[in-house]
């Protein structure tokens, strides 16, 4: 893209100086003698030059505006992509955190019937039927 626009800038110089060479010799300026036929050559040969570059120009215009489109909506992509797996993780956040809720209850529950069960096995007859009602809990339950 900066070569041609190099090569343009190049162009239009030297359409510029043979246009005022072709002013010139419309004149009649005897001191600058120029072929007028010459000069309408050379000038027809550079205006058909830069014409070629400003369609070639037009292609690489159309050719990056596709490449930047296909990259917009390939960002679009990443992006729904990304929102997606951050909506998903805040999903499994809030069900993570209503677990512990959950289970900080259940915790709370658990402390408060141990506590009742410490308070009733401070006399043995309560201690020993606590601990044959574990045992024979716990081997049915296997």
């Amino acid at each position: 893209m900066e070569v041609l626009r190099q090569n343009n800038v190049k162009l239009l110089d030297e359409n510029r100086i043979l246009r005022t060479r072709l002013r010139i010799s419309q004149q009649g300026n005897s001191d600058k003698d120029f072929d007028l036929y010459k000069t309408i050559g050379i000038l027809t040969s550079i205006n058909t030059k830069l014409q070629s570059q400003i369609d070639e120009q037009k292609i690489c215009i159309q050719n990056y505006s596709e490449k930047i489109t296909t990259l917009e909506l390939q960002n679009k992509n990443i992006d729904r992509s990304k929102v997606e797996k951050i909506d998903k993780l805040t999903n499994e956040l809030k069900e993570t955190a209503n677990d512990l809720l959950e289970i900080k209850k259940l915790y709370i529950e658990f402390n408060e019937a141990y506590q009742v069960l410490l308070n009733r096995m401070r006399c043995k007859p309560a201690r020993i039927q606590l601990l044959e009602f574990l045992d024979n809990n716990i081997e049915t339950s296997l």
